[in-house]
């Protein structure tokens, strides 16, 4: 296939690429047709990256699909760069890529002509694919959206973006882990590199050195590759009586420079290089080797290291550290993905824009390489190191191709001289962090060695010349301690150039140690007041704006941590949000709940958030959403503490509703009584039996009577005549008990309420019609598991209760938009939702309703009650079940929902994260308008 000749295309700055694509996006607003429209939309798009179609790119090229054998017809393709594929509006555009990829997959496309970028559109959506890096998701955004969005089609200008095919390296890492791992049970059986004391520190220091070996017998450029395997296979006794004696002398060769090392020395010694940096500098305890041990370490020299990815390897290594993790195979890691997630748009992407900006001049991309010089990167809860690894690892990248690019607009030819320190801005001394273990730190330090090797050997490959690095000049600043009783001054100076990250230990209250609960009230102390319901990961985020509050800052700084979904619900949110709002944080961006998964097969997933910060409040910024498809980006004005577009304001809690509409909630009644007013089947049995105390026995609801609809009863004796009902044996002999139970108390209320032992501790039942809402209910159903009952059902204090004398607050909560208020900006208990009246009730922005609305919203919501009516033997959660809903039941809430959104503004069925926008929008506004009335 013949490819057409390249053109260069004209450099457009940023605005004017901007004015064109606005241009772009009202001309083709409402196109829909393939056939008609296709090929001047495609022309147009060209025209707006600066590029004259004709000149680079043909329509129609003809070539074989290989799924069919037939001749067909791509739409657009681009020699070397994309191929296009156009679909009528609505199409699937998967089918699209498919139909693409069908083209490539005969043979037609030569090597030359193969392209990097697969483009589909239906004229609402466009959709690209990088076929360089199968491990990213496709970018999926609106045309109308073209111009927040002009970043992703750099490719079109000659600007190479990054590949990353990282499955591969990840297989092959896994095995080499699993490798190490028997090794380790080999030669150290049960000692716990993650424990405390001298024998741990020592297997750590062992072990990471032993890894550095068996590294560099494979990697290249470090020694003769296989050097290390001769010195155990050739000059050790197969029974390794002297393995570890000589491996011993081995390490302390490895310390001295070659001019001081002794000329008695064999000559294996001498070829090993000097190499430095700590990491052989002092004596360590090595086990006495056997045959069997001897054996196992020439299995792991075999295995094939210089594939390994020193990202996931420090994960998985340190996962080694007991014998039962061993056993697992050493198949846990953090995936790149994940932590991509959080650098990219910490500053990744950032460093990418300007890179492109910069492709076309010789003197941008000079003054670009200048500004890397200044940058730090610090991970406070380092671990293995895998944040500050792959930090390293893609700003090398970036560098490298900035240099490439230098070289080809210098006309260049020759290899580059490099001495590492003159022509390279990116260093591994501008990387650091602070672990609190021995074991994970020590694999971090020889782990940044690695790759920092690989990083050469690219260069090398690419320029004609690499840094050396033996012996060790520059490494990475680690310290051992705990990050939260150490000062981050001391690791790196502050300045608006430090970027800090990482993802520190999740521990709710209840699982603190007394320790953790004392370092987190001496970190927020210097912020002020602080919920204890924060989670221990919360001290990162305060030890942070500490870092970034000194002068030499200069009100700039940037940090960004995963974290567990809970700080972006219930009480935690004010304290944390309302600090970082009120020192002048602002979210720049945010990743929703989604699965931070660290096992390469079979085990459960950690929900999580990533918050990334700084304080410049100009810039749009970025929240992310994972779906099926791939992240979903959004560019917005401003993110809220719940990560939705709107205010950084978070929600407070309120002693009466916000809204008019509704009336107050509030927990339900409390015996306190030893168990002795309330009954089960048999003591109701017995009850009713008695003509006296038949009268006072009443329904019992409690949550899980409620959801569940399980039977329970209580004698109820707020109005009776408490003389006659004490001539009843079976109520006389309960308040007996109910008398002692409480005068044996400690509490005085408790002691109090003994002179009144038929009434319950806390009396709250309504006397009219009431909604009862349990306190914890699952996330999984679409509606609340909610009743509206007589007064005659007693409600415990497992629920909360509203009256509700006509229905209204019955279907209030029994939408979707109130669910979707309280997955926002409720708590949780696990997975569950949990209900709060100052919390979720009070705050839910209800507008204010004429009378025929409100009529209209009962009525619904009767027609919810009717359909359950017809359903009856059913518990609420058998109704509800996540999986299938009763027909009937499901339109009569469907019906509700549609006039309940259209209140909040809505025409049409919104989705969840919709509607959370909208409330949360609506919540700001009558807030500000109560302040203001005020």
């Amino acid at each position: 296939m013949a490819s057409k000749p390249s053109a260069k295309p004209k450099v457009l700055s940023t605005t004017e690429m901007t004015r064109r694509a606005q241009k772009f996006v009202a001309t083709w607003k409402g196109a829909s047709s393939e056939q008609a429209d296709s090929q001047t939309w495609w022309n147009d798009l060209f025209e707006t990256f600066g590029l004259d179609r004709r000149t680079v790119a043909v329509f129609e090229q003809r070539a074989k699909r290989a799924s069919t054998g037939e001749r067909g017809r791509i739409d657009i393709f681009m020699p070397g760069v994309m191929i296009g594929e156009s679909k009528s509006l609505g199409k699937d555009l998967q089918a699209a890529e498919d139909q693409a990829l069908d083209y490539l997959a005969t043979g037609d496309i030569t090597p030359a002509e193969m392209p990097r970028y697969v483009v589909a559109s239906d004229f609402d959506v466009i959709r690209i694919r990088d076929l360089e890096s199968p491990s990213d998701d496709p970018i999926q955004f609106r045309v109308q959206d073209l111009t927040k969005n002009i970043r992703h089609f750099a490719f079109l200008s000659g600007y190479r973006a990054p590949k990353r095919a990282i499955e591969k390296q990840e297989a092959v890492t896994v095995q080499a882990a699993r490798t190490m791992g028997a090794l380790y049970d080999t030669l150290l059986g049960d000692v716990d590199a993650m424990a405390e004391g001298h024998d741990s520190e020592q297997a750590a220091v062992f072990m990471t050195r032993l890894l550095f070996l068996l590294y560099g017998d494979d990697a290249g450029g470090l020694w003769d590759q296989g050097l290390f395997e001769r010195f155990v296979l050739d000059h050790t006794a197969e029974d390794g009586s002297d393995c570890g004696a000589l491996i011993t002398q081995l390490f302390q060769v490895l310390d001295t420079p070659k001019q001081r090392r002794s000329p008695h020395l064999d000559d294996i010694y001498l070829a090993f290089p000097y190499v430095n940096g700590g990491l052989f500098q002092d004596r360590v305890d090595i086990p006495t080797f056997n045959r069997d041990m001897r054996a196992a370490l020439l299995v792991a020299c075999r295995e094939e290291w210089s594939g390994v990815s020193p990202a996931i390897f420090g994960s998985l290594f340190q996962g080694m550290s007991s014998r039962e993790a061993r056993r697992k195979q050493g198949e846990h890691y953090t995936t790149e993905t994940n932590i991509l997630k959080t650098l990219r748009p910490l500053f990744l992407d950032a460093i990418e824009e300007q890179l492109k900006a910069a492709w076309p001049s010789e003197a941008a991309l000079l003054k670009l390489h200048d500004s890397f010089e200044a940058m730090r990167y610090m991970d406070p809860a380092m671990g293995c190191g895998n944040f500050i690894i792959i930090a390293y690892r893609e700003m090398r990248d970036i560098e490298l191709r900035l240099l490439e690019r230098l070289r080809e607009l210098r006309g260049e030819t020759t290899a580059y001289t490099l001495d590492g320190t003159w022509d390279l801005k990116v260093s591994p001394d501008q990387f650091g962090g602070i672990e609190i273990n021995w074991w994970p730190a020590k694999i971090a330090e020889t782990a940044m060695f690695l790759v920092d090797h690989q990083a050469n050997q690219r260069m090398a490959e690419s320029l004609g010349a690499a840094p050396e690095r033996l012996p060790i000049k520059l490494a990475p600043k680690i310290v051992h301690a705990d990050a939260l009783t150490v000062e981050w001054v001391d690791l790196f100076t502050p300045s608006p150039h430090v970027y800090v990250f990482g993802n520190p230990p999740f521990l709710g209250k209840k699982v603190r140690t007394a320790a953790q609960r004392d370092t987190m009230d001496r970190v927020w102390s210097k912020h002020g007041k602080y919920s204890k319901q924060m989670d221990f990961v919360t001290s990162w985020f305060a030890a942070a704006m500490t870092y970034f509050q000194d002068p030499r800052a200069q009100g700039g700084g940037h940090f960004a941590f995963v974290a567990t979904n809970s700080v972006t619900q219930g009480e935690p949110v004010e304290s944390l949000f309302g600090t970082m709002r009120r020192l002048g944080w602002h979210i720049r961006f945010a990743y929703r709940n989604f699965a931070w998964t660290s096992e390469a097969a079979g085990a459960a997933a950690v929900h999580c958030v990533i918050i990334g910060c700084d304080r410049n409040p100009s810039d749009p910024r970025r929240i992310f959403t994972a779906t099926a498809s791939g992240d979903r980006e959004e560019w917005v004005q401003e993110i809220s503490p719940y990560l939705t577009e709107g205010a950084q304001i978070p929600v407070t809690k309120r002693m009466t509703p916000l809204s008019p509409a509704l009336s107050p909630a509030m927990v339900g009644s409390q015996p306190s009584d030893g168990g002795n007013l309330l009954l089960d089947a048999e003591a109701r049995d017995e009850a009713l039996r008695d003509p006296i105390a038949a009268p006072y026995v009443q329904r019992y609801v409690g949550a899980d009577e409620l959801i569940s609809n399980k039977g329970r009863w209580c004698l109820w004796l707020r109005n009776a005549d408490l003389a006659e009902a004490l001539r009843s044996p079976f109520i006389a002999d309960r308040l007996a008990k109910v008398r002692e139970m409480r005068e044996a108390s400690t509490y005085p209320s408790t002691l109090a309420m003994a002179q009144t032992p038929h009434l319950f501790w806390n009396d709250q039942q309504p006397s009219v019609p009431y909604i009862c809402i349990p306190a914890h209910f699952t996330a999984a159903r679409d509606y609340a598991t909610v009743a509206r009952f007589e007064p005659n059902v007693v409600a415990s204090n497992a629920n909360f209760t509203a009256v509700d004398p006509d229905g209204l607050l019955f279907a209030v909560i029994s939408s979707k938009m109130f669910l979707a208020w309280q997955r926002l900006v409720g708590g949780r208990i696990k997975s569950d939702l949990r209900f709060g009246n100052t919390s979720t009730w009070n705050t839910f922005p209800f507008p204010s309703i004429s009378a025929a609305e409100r009529e209209r919203i009962i009525t619904a919501g009767q027609a919810v009650l009717d359909a359950r009516e017809s359903l009856a033997g059913q518990s609420l959660a058998q109704m509800y079940n996540p999986i299938a809903m009763d027909a009937e039941l499901l339109k009569a809430h469907m019906h509700l929902d549609k006039i309940i959104d259209r209140l909040f503004g809505f025409a049409k069925v919104p989705s969840e994260q919709a509607r959370a926008q909208r409330l949360f929008e609506r919540y700001v506004q009558m807030t500000q308008q109560g302040q203001l009335a005020a």
